[in-house]
């Protein structure tokens, strides 16, 4: 049997549809910046990014670097649903930032 290999696919959407998503897997109203599935699939709210972006002083492209590092690192385990996983999430996500410079 030949080797599965794993796939990641990043879809750049509207705040519309990411609340949309947002509602229907998350039961939470209102567009956030990123979303995961388990299957590998990473939703960017590019509305989102921009205004962010603005508001952090950071390009676009910065901003969804950001997004889909947060995304991947999801799918390794990683979670923010506390102040503490947040912070530790937040450490990954820099370190990996500062090697792509």
């Amino acid at each position: 049997m030949g080797k599965i290999e794993n796939q990641i696919t990043v879809l750049l959407i509207s705040d519309m549809r990411m609340a949309k998503l947002h509602r229907e897997f998350l039961n939470r109203e209102g567009p956030t910046d990123v979303i995961t599935f388990d299957h590998g699939e990473i939703f960017i709210s590019v509305d989102t990014a921009q205004r962010n972006a603005r508001g952090f002083r950071n390009s676009l492209t910065r901003e969804i670097q950001l997004y889909i590092i947060h995304g991947l690192l999801h799918l390794r385990g990683f979670d923010d649903r506390t102040s503490r996983d947040a912070a530790r999430m937040q450490r990954a996500q820099e370190k990996i930032l500062r090697s792509l410079r």
